[in-house]
């Protein structure tokens, strides 16, 4: 009975066609090298298995909240607006070019270009009160809802009292 030995497909390892040829008898064997053991090659840095890597996370600064913002003029004016300012710390990696500020590629935008995101941060004060003003709103539309009212005005009718039922627990 013979052995059955699929071909190979490709080029064979490096260092592997140099054996393959001298088991052929088409080249001599290579002659061991005696050589100081090699160091071992340090492993490169690999995500943790089980756990996302973050792209985005820079470290914290005490009475601070920082963020990581897509840099369009438009969204930084928009939170410059709101109190928030540029983070320019040189022990910070980046990936900004000599900008001086805390620059990360995630994700792509038009065209397949990574879009790039800088690191800004506000007090923990102005913090507090943007967060305010959201549940602010959010308690009015809230309040809508359980009335059966339109709070947007695009509605000329309501619902009736209790005609949707919310429950929270």
């Amino acid at each position: 009975m013979t052995e059955f030995n699929p071909p190979r497909r490709g080029r064979p390892p490096k260092g592997l066609a140099d054996l393959i040829a001298a088991e052929k008898g088409e080249i001599a064997a290579p002659a061991p090298v005696a050589e100081k053991p090699a160091k071992a090659p340090e492993r490169r840095r690999r995500a943790k298995i089980g756990e996302h890597a973050l792209k985005l996370k820079a470290p914290e600064r005490a009475g601070y909240k920082r963020r990581f913002a897509l840099a369009t003029p438009n969204r930084i004016a928009e939170l410059e607006d709101l109190g928030y300012t540029v983070v320019t710390d040189a022990s910070i990696p980046t990936s900004g070019l000599g900008s001086g500020t805390v620059q990360r590629p995630a994700g792509t935008g038009a065209g397949g270009a990574y879009n790039r995101h800088i690191l800004m941060e506000t007090p923990d004060e102005l913090y507090a009160q943007g967060r305010d003003e959201i549940e602010a709103q959010n308690r009015k539309v809230d309040q809508s809802i359980r009335g059966g009212r339109d709070n947007t005005g695009q509605l000329d009718h309501s619902y009736g009292e209790g005609s949707i039922n919310v429950s929270r627990g």
